[in-house]
């Protein structure tokens, strides 16, 4: 069934007339109670083309939690400092707008930025127990494995795997009926992990284990033909990292203190290695540090730069919306590059962009350098990105109180044992090495998945009663879903 709805969604000329299907199911579940399959419409909304279905489904949920209790008091203790980040934000739109912004940005920063937000709220809000979460990632997964499908024999086999392997930027092309390479990439990951961690504690060698790994191959394939790299190694440095602060985390302060110094001992004696490392990927990139494609770099360095906007700017953010982010760039369409086939604003939504835009980052990215894409990379070529994007648009202020928020929710589940909890680190960290070369921060994909782990691993954490009721036989998911603290 998953494969042939998502052939469907391949074949249709536009993504968009799912909308109201997805609002529609979304509230039809919702009325019936029926949790789990609110979940899975939101993870079918993941996989259109037109993040516009995916809007049409988050603001489905914001009304649904609108017609509810608070949900401020709703809202374990972690993430309500979220409450106070969104003030800061509104207050900071506000100001904006008397200098030189625009009333649209901040409701459009509200659906790029916020609303993957709204799965986390809602699952608080909601009843659920491990026999809804085993249906939503059983049907994760099965649909994962259709995309993979589609992706490798409607996509990948006709563009062909030897030209895809010569020139990497083919691999764009292999998307699923996602919007981004990227996109499929985590959600390919994000799928089967939890069968991942079960497998490892229940292997045995027999059939169903040669299938699994050979789905496991050809999805870890998948990811590095589609060009999603990137991804694969940030997903395994972010294990490496929560591994470590886990093993460390349950030794005494001397043995911390001897591992601490190992660790510097370590690093200091393979500085000359790193050094020939570093030099070495610097030669191999110098075209996007040094050379033609190094807008990204150039953004970096203006966005630092406390000479580049004024000082109440720099500390406090231009707004939300006003620049680098996909709202600002959405609203800047009379200064930055935008395709033909790009999605244009309504009528009566003006264009709009600050000084540091028209100053700096129209010029990273004119119709000139867009249009003479070569065989760049995409991401690295294009200057935008979520760190900086972030950083000019919430000023110092702002984006500390934003690491400080995600930092602390990140340190404390690296000390829960268990898939959800796992999971939740790995995409965090993922999400945050990403973020200074994509837009990752704002995509739905990963928000969504980030905010959805994150709204479970909490759950389960803070709210075991409401959470840890099983009514239905254990499935194989049980074991990696249970915490053990």
């Amino acid at each position: 069934m998953h494969l042939l709805l998502s052939l469907v969604i391949f074949v249709l000329p536009d993504d968009k007339v799912l909308l109201p299907v997805i609002v529609f199911l979304t509230l039809f579940y919702a009325y019936n109670r029926n949790i789990a399959n609110v979940l899975i419409v939101g993870i079918y909304a993941l996989y259109t083309s037109s993040e516009l279905v995916y809007y049409g489904y988050s603001l489905s949920l914001l009304g649904l939690l609108l017609t509810g209790k608070s949900l401020f008091r709703a809202t374990p203790p972690l993430l309500k400092p979220f409450f106070y980040l969104l003030i800061y934000l509104m207050a900071s739109y506000v100001i904006q707008i008397f200098f030189e912004g625009s009333w649209f940005s901040f409701p459009f920063f509200i659906l790029t930025f916020i609303s993957p937000g709204f799965i986390a709220f809602y699952v608080f809000r909601n009843p659920l127990t491990y026999g809804d979460l085993e249906k939503v990632f059983r049907n994760m997964l099965a649909l994962s494995f259709a995309q993979a499908i589609i992706a490798f024999f409607l996509q990948a086999v006709p563009k062909g795997i030897g030209a895809i392997l010569a020139t990497p930027t083919y691999g764009d092309m292999i998307t699923g009926t996602t919007s981004t390479a990227p996109s499929l990439a985590i959600l390919l990951f994000f799928s089967i992990l939890p069968y991942i961690m079960n497998f490892t504690r229940t292997f045995k060698m027999d059939v169903r284990s040669l299938i699994f790994v050979s789905i496991c191959v050809f999805y870890i394939f998948l990811i590095y033909l589609n060009d999603s790299k990137t991804e694969l190694y940030a997903i395994i440095i972010s294990f490496s990292v929560i591994s470590a602060l886990r093993y460390v985390s349950g030794k005494n302060v001397i043995a911390k203190v001897f591992l601490l110094v190992a660790g510097i001992l370590v690093f200091v004696s393979s500085l000359s290695f790193l050094n020939e490392k570093f030099l070495s990927i610097s030669k191999d990139y110098d075209d996007y540090i040094t050379g033609k494609y190094n807008a990204k770099f150039l953004y970096f360095v203006s966005s630092l730069d406390p000479d580049t906007r004024p000082l109440y700017q720099y500390v406090f953010g231009s707004g939300p919306g006003t620049n680098g982010s996909r709202a600002a760039n959405a609203l800047a369409y009379d200064v930055l590059f935008k395709r033909d086939n790009a999605v244009t604003l309504p009528s009566f939504v003006p264009a709009k962009s600050n000084t540091f835009t028209k100053k700096y980052l129209s010029k990273y990215f004119d119709d000139e350098y867009a249009k003479d894409s070569g065989g760049r990379s995409a991401i690295l070529g294009n200057p935008f990105n979520s760190m900086c994007a972030l950083f000019i648009e919430f000023g110092v202020v702002g984006y500390i109180l934003y690491l400080l928020i995600i930092g602390r929710i990140f340190l404390k589940l690296t000390h829960v044992r268990g898939f959800l909890a796992l999971a939740c680190c790995m995409l965090i960290g993922t999400n945050f090495i990403t973020a200074f070369i994509d837009q990752t921060l704002e995509r739905v994909v990963t928000m969504h998945l980030q905010f959805f782990l994150m709204a479970l691993a909490l759950k389960e954490l803070y709210y075991p009663e409401s959470f840890l009721i099983v009514n239905r036989k254990a499935g194989p998911l049980m074991p990696v879903l249970t915490t053990t603290n």
